[in-house]
């Protein structure tokens, strides 16, 4: 969809805008696609949610159906928060998957897992997932602030590509 130095400019602005914080993968990988997606929108490059896991996807959807979407709502709205994968979200733009350290192997995602913005909010607020992120970054609204700042200023870079 993009060409080769699209993918290779993203991921060296997204490496860079998130290396102020630490542990961003653990704890923090649901604030940070929510940021990317929401940068790269504003400039007009689609980009979308997915999770990494696959047995967990599994269970959720044995327990609620095969949509995955409504799955998640269905868990959320019963207090049922375990039932939400838990260990990892990325974005997809293009051809390519995405997380706060770069290009994300494709093999590791289960692409059923598209997941809308509304939805990753929600979630981030029942889910019980890793805290080593803010536990280990001091100042970390701050932080996060720059990152985002960093991340919209940057990404204005990849237009040309459009």
């Amino acid at each position: 969809m993009y060409p080769s130095e699209f993918y290779n400019e993203l991921e060296k602005i997204l490496i860079k805008s998130f290396s102020p914080l630490l542990y961003v993968n653990s704890g923090g990988c649901g604030w940070s696609a929510i940021t990317m997606c929401k940068a790269l929108r504003r400039v007009g490059i689609k980009a979308d949610v997915y999770f990494r896991e696959f047995y967990v996807t599994d269970s959720l959807l044995e327990e609620y159906g095969q949509d995955f979407v409504d799955a998640l709502s269905m868990a959320i709205d019963n207090s049922e928060a375990w039932l939400i994968p838990n260990s990892h979200l990325m974005i997809k733009v293009g051809d390519c998957y995405f997380d706060s350290e770069g290009m994300f192997d494709p093999e590791r995602v289960d692409v059923r897992t598209r997941t809308p913005l509304k939805l990753v909010h929600k979630i981030l607020k029942v889910a019980d997932w890793n805290s080593t992120f803010e536990s280990n970054n001091t100042n970390c609204t701050f932080k996060k602030y720059q990152v985002q700042q960093s991340l919209f200023n940057s990404v204005e870079s990849l237009k040309r590509y459009l």
